[in-house]
């Protein structure tokens, strides 16, 4: 067994947008090759697509009936491999409404010293959505997960029973969830009375509200 140092390490990251999985990859160290398995349920994959790769670089892959495997490695040339920075290593496109998720991978150097590796994903919402508000009830803030397609604008409105705008939240963002927090006071800084207000959120033309309970 050999011990990795520990900035020898390779970040990987997957985005699903549109139907497709993009992989990528950001390193201190060269790369030669790669090993890396899907796991799926719910989408029919595709045949993957090479993105940023060095001339010399090949792909091979394999689709079983629950996995994706995708071999990148170097070919007959010379030194071949990808050179250390950020790089769109691949991407597959998928139809359905299911899940693809990237389950093992394997980085070597170009002379095969192993390197480590970190993936995360960065799932892109299909729809604008927010979230119940946490906690609920709440004294004296809660917060809010927003779920953005695509980027734009956002606003919070926050309304008593009577109707009156208490406090009106905004900010710009791209695809992905945003969290935003509410300290419990209206717009000239001053702590809101207990009992039920509502939440109104908007996103372009789409508008969703829910109710919450501020609770002292």
């Amino acid at each position: 067994p050999k011990v990795i140092p520990s900035d020898m390490q390779v970040g990987v990251e997957t985005v699903c947008a549109d139907g497709t999985m993009n992989v990528r990859v950001n390193s201190n160290y060269d790369i030669g090759a790669c090993w890396l398995v899907f796991e799926y349920d719910g989408v029919q994959p595709l045949t993957p697509e090479a993105l940023q790769f060095p001339s010399g670089m090949e792909m091979r892959y394999a689709i079983s009936d629950t996995e994706v495997k995708v071999l990148v490695y170097g070919g007959l040339e010379q030194d071949v491999k990808f050179q250390p920075g950020n790089h769109e290593l691949l991407s597959i496109p998928y139809n359905g409404d299911g899940e693809l998720r990237l389950v093992r991978s394997e980085f070597a150097t170009y002379a095969g010293v192993p390197l480590a590796s970190t993936a995360g994903n960065a799932v892109i919402p299909r729809d604008f959505g927010i979230s119940q508000n946490y906690p609920n009830p709440f004294n004296p803030s809660t917060s809010f997960d927003l779920t953005l397609p695509s980027a734009g604008s956002w606003q919070i409105t926050i309304i008593n029973v009577a109707g009156q705008e208490v406090r009106r939240l905004s900010g710009e963002a791209g695809p992905g969830t945003v969290t935003e927090s509410w300290n419990g006071c209206d717009d000239h800084g001053r702590p809101v009375a207990s009992g039920v207000y509502l939440y109104k959120v908007e996103f372009g033309d789409q508008v969703q509200t829910k109710k919450m309970i501020m609770l002292k």
